[in-house]
């Protein structure tokens, strides 16, 4: 779902996106409308494309790698599902009543904001040292935050989080569910519905999806086995009913 965003002046000046094509610059700002409050989405340069730019002739893929060499969005992978984050969204956007993400947390991308050559990091060492003397505690508490960010962390425990409203089976399990039989149509909206009403949570949806298709599998077998022993029993039952007949009958011929 589309929602209302602010550019702040600062967007227009900023030298990082002065790097990057006017056609980077505008599908950046489109990405904040269809980002969560959160400034996560899942990735696809299609959805983009019809998103942002629904009757212009371009791609948005290479737009979005632009993007990315500067740092202003994160590509991430969790499970079978590539996503995209946009760091700094909190800062500079206000959302009252914000909803919290259904899409997994992308890992520190602190590891990843390195200078692309000597001169950039040069400038930048330049700049923070004149801040620590001409700005005093302000100056430290930058030095401080460049000692916490240079410090090695530790891997973050992939969260459970919602089915995501756009999840839907992709190739594998179409793969699966040929090779067992199975209308995945009719399991996929079983899946979703009983996942849905409860509000569960996976790491992996993709697995999930998997691991209810051979559910399903076996759960059909075992209803299979459980109608044929049923008509077995009625067979039996019939015959039993049968025979007394036959004996009654012969007994009055008696």
């Amino acid at each position: 779902m589309a929602r209302i965003r602010s550019i702040k002046p600062e967007f227009w000046t900023d030298e990082k996106l002065a790097e990057c094509s006017i056609a980077a610059r505008l599908l950046f700002i489109g990405m904040w409308n269809f980002a969560d409050d959160e400034g996560r989405m899942e990735y696809s340069p299609k959805r983009l494309k019809m998103q942002v730019f629904p009757s212009d002739s371009m791609e948005v893929e290479p737009l979005v790698q632009e993007l990315a060499r500067v740092h202003v969005v994160q590509l991430y992978a969790a499970g079978q599902q590539t996503y995209l984050s946009i760091p700094n969204f909190k800062k500079h956007q206000r959302v009252d009543r914000p909803r919290a993400s259904v899409y997994p947390v992308p890992p520190d991308s602190s590891s990843i904001r390195r200078g692309s050559d000597e001169d950039s990091a040069s400038a930048r060492d330049t700049s923070r040292g004149l801040a620590t003397e001409g700005k005093g505690m302000e100056g430290k508490g930058m030095e401080e935050e460049r000692g916490a960010r240079g410090a090695p962390t530790l891997p973050r425990e992939k969260r459970s989080f919602k089915m995501p409203e756009d999840f839907r089976p992709n190739d594998q399990h179409r793969d699966m569910a040929s090779k067992l039989g199975i209308d995945l149509e009719e399991a996929f909206a079983k899946f979703r519905d009983y996942h849905g009403s409860k509000g569960n949570t996976f790491k992996d949806w993709n697995q999930a999806l998997n691991n209810w298709l051979r559910n399903e599998l076996k759960f059909n077998r075992g209803g299979n086995n459980d109608a044929n022993g049923n008509r077995a029993r009625q067979r039996k039952a019939d015959n039993l009913a049968a025979g007394r007949v036959v004996i009654r009958d012969l007994g009055l011929a008696g």
